[in-house]
């Protein structure tokens, strides 16, 4: 991908790369509790990230270390990823120590099958009472299996199916859960408005809507990247 790729339409065409960013964007609204978008930077930090093979369960505990640390300081939490890239790349460090000297500890293969029950689960438990969202849980492993193996194929399917996702859930919300959405969205583009003398994109109010509805519904990113693909429950951590 170009260095654009985050103003781009390409950076929407599924691949592990933008894949690992959506898990990343998952993992920082989860720690700062709130609607968020990571920038260009961030955007080539991720990728510097995947090329390393930090594993996502890694950079989860070490982001959330660093917010818990300042939470209890009563200080503001970082809204840009490469503000804990020391943390993170520290973690992996002592990761690396425990291998043998001078050999660049690779990330473990993943298990494909795992990763893809454990998306189930996470849809099927997010989708509770929800018919539509059930009813697509139970389409994950089939559908991505499809593809053969090849991670790239396979989140290419997981991309689609994320988007039906999306959708099916903003189909079926009650009224007070739509307004509250309605009312998130509408901040975080007033925020964006402040802090931008450019307008919001359409890509960018698509991508806040996606995100306030994922958060709100605590749905899972289809990716065989995200913390809910790589649940411990599901299968053994990357961790060592």
């Amino acid at each position: 991908m170009s260095a654009d790729a985050t103003t781009a339409g390409g950076f929407f065409e599924r691949s592990p790369e933008r894949a690992y960013f959506q898990a990343l964007e998952a993992v920082m609204i989860k720690h700062r509790g709130a609607p968020f978008q990571l920038s260009p930077d961030d955007w080539h930090l991720s990728k510097h990230w995947l090329a390393e093979g930090i594993p996502l369960d890694l950079v989860d505990e070490a982001i959330g270390a660093v917010v818990e640390r300042r939470r209890e300081k009563d200080r503001e939490i970082p809204r840009r990823l490469t503000f804990y890239r020391q943390a993170v790349e520290a973690a992996w460090k002592r990761v690396g120590a425990l291998s043998a000297p001078g050999i660049r500890r690779e990330a473990p293969a993943f298990d494909l099958e795992g990763r893809l029950r454990n998306l189930a689960s996470a849809v099927e438990k997010a989708g509770a009472g929800r018919p539509a969202i059930v009813a697509l849980a139970r389409r994950i492993t089939d559908a991505a299996r499809d593809a053969a193996g090849d991670l790239e194929s396979v989140e290419a399917v997981l991309g689609t199916l994320d988007g039906e996702l999306l959708a099916a859930a903003q189909s079926d919300l009650e009224p007070q859960v739509a307004g509250e959405i309605d009312r998130a969205v509408a901040r975080s583009m007033q925020t964006h408005a402040d802090r931008s003398p450019e307008p919001p994109s359409a890509d960018l109010a698509r991508r806040i809507r996606a995100t306030v509805v994922r958060e709100t519904l605590s749905l899972p990113v289809l990716s065989l990247f995200s913390p809910e693909a790589a649940d411990e429950g599901g299968e053994p951590s990357d961790a060592p």
